[in-house]
């Protein structure tokens, strides 16, 4: 049964699902997570955040490498599913799982190339979810496809990091080289890359508010001495601890090396600085 299921349902998404729409159009997945943990394989009730976006017997949720199929929407909270569908396995999950619901024809049943071209206005859905070998793909500013996990819990990329420590400068153009953050206006800490694949995911989190100011408290990842679109400004104001890009990034060769610049404001109140970001 679950081989014939597998088959229906790849034969029936390729005859529904080009990669590219003529009109340029993209649709999106909607993500959630689960409002409570599903303690048996063959629980059929699924709490939910919201119901929102679920219409019985045309739409899909994937949850970890698991897809389901909604029968019925129970209320505000709760749906009822056919486990495993379309070739795949009934499995246990955790409160708080995160999801990707939409329409069954928005999900796939194969992957993207890695690494290959794709032009995110163009592509047919994003992220690119693949049901049955549970690759959740995504393409950006770098013009290529990668996986950014399997399954909706387990991250593939490498995490690359920089830090600074105590007090930043004032209006200086410092950098995140495992050192004091004031006065660090050369990049002496560089991170060598050993691969071949797209730098994306940049995450920044200071540990004090960051006072912010025009075109200033902006975290920028340089390659090889240059800077990149892969950027973030702490908000004005002086009420942010944290920035982030999840929309940019650039392609990477071994060899490659990365460095961390921070430009600060005037009378900057911020202080320990640390950033992170991930290669596919």
């Amino acid at each position: 049964m679950k081989i014939l299921s597998k088959v229906i349902l790849g034969a029936v998404l390729a005859a529904l699902l080009p990669s590219a729409r003529s009109d340029g159009a993209t649709y999106t997945l909607t993500a959630g997570t689960l409002a409570a943990a599903i303690t048996s394989t063959s629980s059929q009730v699924i709490a939910v955040s919201s119901t929102s976006g679920f219409t019985a017997n045309t739409t899909g949720i994937f949850v970890d490498r698991e897809f389901m199929l909604v029968t019925a929407v129970n209320g505000a909270t709760n749906i009822r599913v056919m486990r495993g569908y379309g070739g795949t396995m009934s499995a246990l999950h955790v409160s708080g799982e995160p999801f990707y619901v939409g329409t069954l024809s928005l999900f796939q049943n194969y992957s993207q190339g890695e690494g290959s071209g794709c032009t995110a206005s163009t592509t047919y859905v994003l992220p690119w979810v693949n049901i049955l070998s549970g690759d959740v793909q995504d393409c950006r500013s770098s013009g290529q496809w990668f996986t950014l996990r399997h399954g909706t819990f387990g991250a593939t990329g490498v995490r690359i990091s920089a830090f600074c420590t105590g007090s930043l400068g004032s209006a200086e153009t410092e950098y995140l080289n495992g050192a004091a953050c004031s006065g660090a206006t050369t990049a002496t800490a560089r991170q060598v890359l050993s691969k071949y694949g797209t730098v994306a995911s940049l995450r920044v989190v200071a540990g004090t508010n960051v006072s912010g100011g025009t075109n200033k408290d902006v975290l920028t990842v340089y390659k090889n001495g240059s800077s990149t679109t892969l950027t973030c400004t702490f908000a004005t104001g002086g009420a942010a601890t944290t920035c982030s890009d999840s929309t940019h990034s650039f392609t990477a060769a071994p060899g490659d090396v990365l460095t961390f610049q921070f430009v600060t404001a005037t009378s900057d109140t911020g202080a320990n600085v640390a950033a992170s970001v991930e290669q596919y």
